[in-house]
């Protein structure tokens, strides 16, 4: 019991830095064990859509909507932005752009999608992506998202055309 009368402000301070440390070294470990457990699932579902529907190989985005919750989905955490798919449902969009109106947010999409279920399911069980390091464009639709959805016609799809 003497020894700890014995311990300063300062000793304290670097033990509890010692222990910050610690926590977010576990959380780095705990994010790539992760990764690594739903590498596969995530490799499938990319694969996927790339080869069976859009034949670009620039995706690396994917917003899902299901059941009233929104993932973000990224293939590369390294290379945010790129191509993006939004999903509604079976429904999948590559969009391009939003707009933010008075309770409302249009999204441009060029080209939409019927999405087979087995991505259906292989989405629902893979977790959602860090997106801190997102795309600032992609941060933001995604925090719309997450705080308006699933407001009746908060969200509406254009499809725009060029020629």
């Amino acid at each position: 019991m003497e020894d700890l009368k014995n311990i300063t402000n300062t000793d304290l301070k670097n033990v509890i830095n010692i222990i910050e440390e610690l926590e977010e070294e576990i959380n780095k470990m705990k994010t790539k064990i992760t990764e690594l457990m739903y590498e596969e699932d995530i490799k499938y579902v990319y694969s996927k859509l790339i080869n069976d529907y859009l034949h670009d190989h620039q995706l690396n985005t994917i917003f899902f909507i299901h059941n009233n919750n929104i993932k973000y989905i990224i293939r590369y955490p390294h290379l945010s932005g790129f191509k993006s798919l939004i999903i509604v449902g079976k429904k999948a969009y590559l969009w391009e752009s939003y707009e933010l109106g008075q309770n409302k947010i249009v999204i441009k999409y060029t080209n939409d999608y019927d999405i087979e279920d087995d991505i259906i399911k292989t989405l629902e069980r893979i977790p959602e992506s860090n997106i801190d390091h997102a795309e600032p464009l992609l941060f933001k639709l995604y925090h719309i998202l997450k705080k308006n959805y699933p407001v009746i016609n908060f969200v509406n799809f254009v499809k725009v055309k060029y020629t």
